[in-house]
């Protein structure tokens, strides 16, 4: 990634935390960094701040994914245990779907006159 796409994409995680576009203003960063101290924890103003520094080396998505990388998984592992109950939910409407279709041609051949 170049310089100016590392500083972008911390002016939009800092927007975001401040829910605001205000927030990426130079006259406003200062009470948005403040914002951040308050609601979030360090590891995020740390995130943003590296961003948001203007550095003269070189730097890369390798460099920032130890800062994330920890909260990253815990996410990923929540969204697949969620996609798991979700999949066992639809198991069971599915083979509800089929017990009921095996109950209505039962019902109709028991019905049936002979």
């Amino acid at each position: 990634m170049e310089q100016a796409d590392l500083i972008s994409l911390g002016k939009v995680v800092l927007a975001l935390a401040c829910n605001s576009l205000a927030g990426i203003q130079r006259e406003n960063l200062q009470k948005a960094m403040e914002l951040v101290t308050i609601n979030y924890s360090s590891d995020l103003k740390n995130l943003i701040l590296y961003l948001l520094t203007d550095q003269n080396r070189m730097r890369s998505v390798n460099d920032i994914m130890p800062m994330i990388g920890a909260r990253f998984y815990t996410q990923l592992d929540a969204a697949q245990m969620r996609n798991d109950v979700i999949e066992e939910d639809l198991a069971k409407e599915v083979q509800n779907g089929r017990l009921f279709r095996l109950l209505a041609k039962l019902g109709t051949i028991n019905e049936r006159p002979e």
